[in-house]
């Protein structure tokens, strides 16, 4: 399909006038959605409107820094009210790179997306900057606290980004973590392994213990 930035922006005004308040999954996996349709989307859920919303997929829609920023402000301004129950937010193969990112991360340290156990950004344009910000996501530990799976593979990272998130990764709980994924043609496999062996042998809080 072929949806477009015009026709997905349409459906978000349906959003927004609570049409689909019911909806549980919204997939438009290449549909050449583009900014135009993010923003329109972030515009419709500022509200709340879209509370049992539980999959947004996003990938391969051509969609960039100033579409993510603009969802990522419409979201985060309403906090934990806004898509309660997102559990899966798929934006790979796009052109988001470092402020798209540092959008995304700060709009979960503003307390939203709280339920969020899946992020998927692979194939996208995030560089050393990138590393950084999730470094500053991780030390607010309640940012992620859900999350099992970040996916941030075949993107732009340099051995010097990973190394540092191989070091913030040494020390972080994330106690629902289970996988991370953090590579890039500019990066030896060497420090990608190191991020994979600080994730592996970070310190996990203690299992509850069976009265």
């Amino acid at each position: 399909n072929a949806i477009g930035g015009d026709g997905f922006a349409a459906i978000a005004v349906s959003i927004e006038m609570g049409a689909l308040t019911e909806l549980d999954s919204l997939d438009v996996n290449s549909n050449r959605v583009g900014d135009t349709g993010l923003i329109a989307l972030g515009k419709a859920v500022a509200n709340g409107v879209l509370c049992k919303l539980s999959k947004l997929y996003l990938g391969g829609n051509d969609i960039s820094d100033d579409g993510v920023i603009a969802f990522a402000a419409a979201v985060g301004t309403g906090g934990g009210d806004v898509l309660p129950a997102l559990y899966e937010l798929w934006l790979s193969n796009n052109e988001i790179g470092d402020k798209g990112f540092a959008a995304l991360c700060a709009m979960l340290k503003q307390g939203a997306l709280t339920n969020l156990g899946d992020l998927r950004l692979q194939y996208n344009h995030l560089g050393d900057a990138s590393c950084s910000s999730l470094v500053g996501l991780l030390k607010c530990g309640s940012s992620l606290s859900n999350t099992w799976y970040l996916g941030l593979n075949d993107n732009a990272f340099t051995n010097e980004g990973l190394n540092v998130l191989e070091t913030a990764l040494a020390g972080a709980a994330l106690p629902r973590l289970e996988f991370i994924t953090a590579s890039s043609p500019n990066s030896t496999a060497a420090a990608q392994q190191a991020v994979q062996n600080a994730f592996t042998n970070r310190p996990r809080p203690p299992r509850p213990t069976k009265g």
